[in-house]
Order: structure tokens, then C-alpha cells, then sequence
């Protein structure tokens, strides 16, 4: 598992030696590395790889490399073992820095030389009908190619091509908007296409991939070791209507105007209604609009499904760095996995699943400085978003916002809702907000650890917020302390919160809301909150103190036969437990409470959830809104615990029932409670 769990502060280095292979290796504590990288010398464009060897220290660990080529940027990449791509010939320095959870760190350098590259000046290439094979490709290489007129290289319908070592720059088009005419690299209606090694610089785009109305789709296109910088129009790599796509090791920087992003999304790699994607292992900085992207054609027919959506995407291993509005933004697009990126400093959000995004992942990505959220999930459903770390988003809408923006739908015709989206075992500290639910149903917030985060703009921001507009939303098992504002801030009544810890949140634990079942108020006791190091002490109370009914087995035994409270409960990394009996641990308050149902709406059944803090007769029944009795589905002792029960929609005589809304009621000795249910059909 990869994490990103200190606040990055470099080293500053001392001056390059004069011989090119001499190394500096400085260890702290008992933590020592060395880097190794292949080639060390070469002709630009250099893709080269690194390696890491390390002894000691306590993980997990964190990787910085400074590749001495980015504009400034001190840190490029962040994970074990990166490759890196130069583009222009000179003398590189390549610095690694890998830190422990204790603090502790170890920094080693190596020196690259880079070459100048040997291009042969090139008329404009255009390829037509070419057709390579498998074992013996058609391969283009060694050209330096620019042409005010139009493509550097065009090819349609070609098969079986590679693109290598060439130098394209200054391609344009008087017409800067004709289509297909000013890009470095055009790739229309082919199939197993290779671009790589190539620097594309200066040009209207950089590299497109497109089959147009008329055909299907591209198949099987590559683009890898290159470096893509300074497009004056457009983005840098643009993926379109294609099946089959691989992007990796590239690095982009400043693509993109301003000024044609007021009317377009310029993005530095973007795919578009294409499948099977995989998009690793780049540095993107400077885009005009956003890092990486996905989305689609959306025809919208008679209220239908869109026509066109993108599948099976994977973005990972990526860095984003100070990009015009998103890192990653991914629109009408499913099964998606988002994982193991950095992205810093953009101009609203981290990750954004802004429309129409369903079926898909963002886990283990570390977002900072990303100016209004860390993560934003909008009318999308079915998501899960997990066992991230965001920090210091510097506007109000916090680490994790979830919403409904009423406009889409208006807009789209498309009755798209925000639903059944999974937020669990994240890290979010120094945040507004850390989670925000404005909109959206059946949202389940669990097992999230919220520290240090405070008000922005308005007196209700805390650690999670569900406003009013919210529908059920589940939050459980979280640990919310020291922030500046609330701890948890409610607002709507169709919130189910219990097992949570809630402590020494400095405008109160609570705002229009209460504990729950199995909520605590003690101090958490991780083991360097300033360090910004999460995990529990061996002492907290937080061990062992989640839901009893929760998963728990991925935590190393002993586990005490109960999840632990916080980002780390059923995980690896959970601290163990010090005793298996729960009787000597702090004793949350107990209450009668009716959690509600799941889902909500629903459609032909669905599951009430409610809680007995003793043994007593129960009686549950529903009523529709004239308070005629519709079932009664519980009417019997029963034990201390919680309970679930199955509703099929159906009254006492077997019928079903139309659609509308219907209130659950929850009769106990001393309690009484109800929940509103909508059936829809």
C-alpha cells in the first residue's frame, strides 16, 4: 500500500560534481538508499529507468525523485521505482529521497548525460494505406519535421506503425481550428500504432488519435518516452474514438491557451469516448485546463442512456502538478480505476468525477494544494473512494465534496442522480471542510480519518457536513478531531451515524445533530498527529471500537474481533490489539436507534437497519402518509443488537404496494422513532 503520509520538505543539494557518474549517499537513523538508473548516457529523446535499493527504517515509506527538468518542480515522481524521459540534451541530476514513518529519511544522487538527438530534416510525412506487419513494422524514425501548413505526420488508414526518435516542431495551420490539420502527429482510422521517443514541441497539438464519423474506431495505439511541450491550441495528446490505448512514461508541460479554454476543456493527455485505457507513469505540469482526462460522447435520445460512454480506464502512477482546473477529470465514463497518483496545485480540484461517472475507483492518490477540493464526485453513482490522503485544499468545499449540481440535469435532460457512492479509509488533514455531502443519496462515509480542518467562508464547516439537501447518508466509524470548526455538522434527518470518535473539535463535537450509538469523545492518540503520522497508539481507545458487525479481518491478529475505529480499521496497517476483552475498553453510550433503510429510494426491496440497547418487545411496522398501517414486520422480544430487516414492498395481504412515500415506525419499551422511505417503480 502506498502512502503519502509527510509533508514533502526537500533538500537543498550542492552543486553537481564535474564527473557524471559520481554519487553522494546520505543516511539518518539506521535508513540508507542507493538509486541505480539505466542508461546513464545516451542521445535525447532518453527514456531512462530507476531503482531504489534502501536498508532499514520502519514502514511504509515515501519516495520523492527530482529529475533536475521541470520547470522549477523539485519533486517529479513519488513512487519506488519511476522512469523518466529527457528531451533535450545536457548534463541531469537525478535525486532520490525516501522517508519512513518515523521521520527518518535517506537521500542519494546520480548523474545522467543526455546527448544531442540525431535528427535528418524532413519533408511533411503522410502515410496512406501503409501496412506493416507484426514482426516487421513499418517504422518512421530520425526525422525533424516542421510545417507551418499543416500535420508534421498524418497517416490514415495504417497498420502496424512506429513512430521513433523524430523532432516535430512548429507544426501549424493558418486555419488553427481546421481539424485534423494542425496537429504534430495525426493517427486516423489505423490500428496498432507505436509513437515513442519523440520530442513534439511548439506546435497548434501535439498528438492525435482519432477515427472520425465515418469509422469506428482506432485500434491499439501506444505513445510512450516522449516529451510533448508549449502546444499553442490545444492538448498535448488527444485520444479519440479509439479501443485499445496505452500512454505512459511521457512528459508533458504547458499545453494548451487560455483563451481557446473558454470554449474547450485543454487537457495535457485526454481520452475520448475510447476503451480499454491505461494512462501511467507521466509527468504533466502547466495545462491550460487540466493533467489527464476522460470523457465522451454524449448523445442524449429520448431520456435514454448516452449513446457513447468510455470503459475500462486506468490512471495511475501519474503526476500532476499545477495544472489550469483539475489533476484528473473523468466525465461519462465507468469502470475506472484511479490510483497511486500526486497531484498538487490545481486551480479547483484534485480528482473530479464531474458527470455521469459509475462503476469506478480512486484509492491511494495523494492530492495537495488543490485550491477548491481534494476529490469532487458530481451526479456520478456506485463509486467507491478510498484509503486516499488530501490536504490543504485552500477554498471551502474541503477534502471530499459530494453534490448535485441541479443544472446538469436541467441541462442533459438526463435524470442523473449522485448515489451509492463508497467514501472509506481516508486521510484528510489542514482541509476546510474535510468531507461535505451537499447532495446525493445513500452515501456511506466510513472508516475516514478527518484532523485539522477548519472553517473557510461560513461558521458550519467541520470535519463532515451533510447539509440539507443530502439524502441518507451513512457515517460511521470515523475519527473527527482537532478541527478548528465542528466535528460533525448535520443538517438533514436522514443521516445514520454511530461508532464514530469526536473529540476536541474546537466549535463543538455536534452541530444540529448528537452522538449515537457507539460514538466516543476521547482523544484518538495517534502516534505523531504533528508528524502527520495517523496510526494509533497501542493505547487508544480507538482499537476495536468500530461497528461489531463491520468486516475486520484484514487487520493483523490480534484484531480483538472488532474493526478499529479511523483510516486504518480493516486494514493492513491497523494497530493490534493489546486485550480481546472489549468490557475493558472506554464503553460508548447505548441508545434505541432506528438506523433507516438501505437503499433509499428503492425499487422491489430494501433493508431496515435498527438498534436495541437492551432486551425488549419490538414492534416495527409501516404506514403510508395517511398513517394507515401497510405491514407490520417485527412484532416479538428480542435481545440487545443491532438488526436487520427486509421490506419486499408487499402489504400484510402479499400485494404490492404503488409507489410513494411510506414511514417506517419502531416501537420499544421507553422508544419510539420513524423514517420516511420512498418506493419507486
Amino acid at each position: 500500500m502506498l502512502r503519502f503520509n509527510r509533508k514533502i520538505s526537500l533538500l537543498i543539494f550542492a552543486a553537481a560534481v564535474s564527473f557524471f557518474f559520481s554519487r553522494i549517499a546520505v543516511a539518518t537513523e539506521n535508513l540508507s538508499c542507493s538509486i541505480d538508473v539505466e542508461p546513464r548516457i545516451g542521445t535525447a529523446v532518453l527514456p531512462v529507468q530507476c531503482q531504489i535499493d534502501f536498508q532499514g527504517g520502519t514502514p511504509p515509506y515515501t519516495y520523492c525523485w527530482d529529475f533536475d527538468d521541470s520547470n522549477g518542480i523539485q519533486v517529479d515522481k513519488y513512487h519506488a521505482d519511476p522512469s523518466f524521459v529527457y528531451g533535450y540534451p545536457g548534463k541531469y541530476v537525478i535525486t532520490a529521497t525516501i522517508r519512513d514513518r518515523m521521520g527518518n529519511s535517506a537521500t542519494d544522487t546520480i548523474h545522467v548525460t543526455v546527448l544531442p538527438g540525431n535528427f535528418v530534416h524532413s519533408e511533411p510525412l503522410e502515410l496512406n494505406d501503409v501496412h506493416g506487419t507484426e514482426a516487421e513494422p513499418f517504422v518512421v524514425e530520425g526525422l525533424e519535421i516542421s510545417n507551418p501548413n499543416g500535420c508534421g505526420i498524418r497517416m490514415e488508414r495504417c497498420s502496424n506503425i512506429i513512430v521513433r526518435n523524430c523532432w516535430l516542431h512548429n507544426n501549424t495551420h493558418p486555419d488553427s481550428l481546421n481539424e485534423g490539420m494542425v496537429d504534430a502527429i495525426l493517427i486516423a482510422k489505423s490500428s496498432n500504432v507505436v509513437v515513442e521517443n519523440c520530442l513534439v514541441t511548439n506546435n497548434a497539438r501535439g498528438i492525435l488519435s482519432d477515427a472520425w464519423d465515418d469509422y469506428p474506431y482506432n485500434y491499439n495505439i501506444t505513445v510512450r518516452n516522449c516529451v510533448v511541450e508549449n502546444s499553442s491550441l490545444d492538448h498535448g495528446i488527444h485520444i479519440k474514438h479509439t479501443d485499445g490505448v496505452k500512454i505512459y512514461n511521457n512528459v508533458l508541460r504547458d499545453n494548451g491557451d487560455p483563451n481557446f479554454f473558454q470554449h474547450h476543456r485543454i487537457t495535457g493527455i485526454i481520452c475520448y469516448t475510447s476503451h480499454n485505457i491505461q494512462i501511467h507513469d507521466n509527468l504533466v505540469i502547466g495545462s491550460s485546463s487540466d493533467g489527464f482526462g476522460i470523457t465522451s460522447d454524449y448523445a442524449l435520445i429520448g431520456g435514454e442512456e448516452p449513446v457513447f460512454v468510455s470503459q475500462k480506464f486506468e490512471i495511475f502512477r501519474n503526476t500532476s502538478i499545477r495544472n489550469g482546473e483539475m489533476g484528473i477529470w473523468i466525465t461519462v465514463a465507468s469502470n475506472g480505476n484511479i490510483y497511486e497518483n500526486y497531484i498538487e496545485n490545481s486551480r479547483l480540484c484534485g480528482i473530479n468525477f464531474e458527470y455521469l461517472v459509475f462503476s469506478s475507483k480512486i484509492h491511494h492518490n495523494f492530492m495537495k494544494n488543490n485550491s477548491v477540493s481534494g476529490i469532487m464526485v458530481n451526479l456520478s453513482f456506485n463509486n467507491l473512494i478510498y484509503e486516499n490522503e488530501i490536504t490543504e485544499p485552500v477554498s471551502g468545499l474541503g477534502g471530499i465534496w459530494v453534490h448535485s449540481m441541479k443544472q446538469l440535469q436541467i441541462h442533459h435532460d438526463y435524470p442523473v442522480l449522485t448515489n451509492n457512492n463508497l467514501i472509506n479509509n481516508n486521510i484528510i488533514y489542514n482541509s476546510t471542510h474535510g468531507i461535505l455531502v451537499s447532495d446525493g443519496d445513500s452515501t456511506h462515509l466510513v472508516n475516514n480519518t478527518i484532523y485539522s480542518c477548519g472553517p473557510y467562508y461560513r461558521n458550519s464547516e467541520a470535519g463532515i457536513t451533510v447539509d440539507s439537501l443530502a439524502g441518507f447518508t451513512v457515517i460511521k466509524n470515523n475519527i473527527i478531531s482537532d478541527n478548528t470548526g465542528y466535528g460533525i455538522a448535520c443538517f438533514n434527518d436522514l443521516s445514520e451515524m454511530s461508532y464514530n470518535n469526536v473529540w476536541n473539535n474546537r466549535d463543538g463535537n455536534y452541530l444540529n445533530c448528537q452522538a449515537e450509538i457507539g460514538d466516543i469523545s476521547v482523544d484518538p492518540m495517534f502516534e505523531s498527529a504533528e508528524m502527520l503520522d495517523f496510526f494509533l497508539d497501542e493505547q487508544s481507545l480507538c482499537i476495536d471500537a468500530g461497528d461489531p458487525l463491520d468486516e475486520f479481518t484484514n487487520e493483523p491478529e490480534p484484531n480483538g474481533g472488532r474493526i478499529n475505529m479511523g483510516a486504518y480499521g480493516n486494514t493492513q496497517y491497523a494497530t493490534i490489539s493489546q486485550t480481546t476483552d472489549i468490557k475493558n475498553r472506554v464503553q460508548p453510550i447505548s441508545y434505541f436507534q432506528l438506523k433507516g433503510n438501505y437503499p433509499n429510494p428503492f425499487n422491489s426491496q430494501t433493508i431496515i437497519s435498527y438498534h436495541l440497547s437492551e432486551n425488549t418487545h419490538v414492534k416495527l411496522t409501516i404506514f403510508n402518509v395517511l398513517g394507515q398501517k401497510i405491514k407490520m414486520l417485527v412484532n416479538k422480544m428480542q435481545q440487545q443488537g443491532n438488526y436487520h430487516c427486509q421490506w419486499n414492498g408487499k402489504d400484510g395481504f402479499g400485494n404490492f404496494i404503488p409507489s410513494g412515500i411510506y414511514i417506517i415506525k419502531l416501537e420499544t419499551t421507553g422508544f419510539c422513532g420513524s423514517h420516511k422511505m420512498l418506493l419507486l417503480k
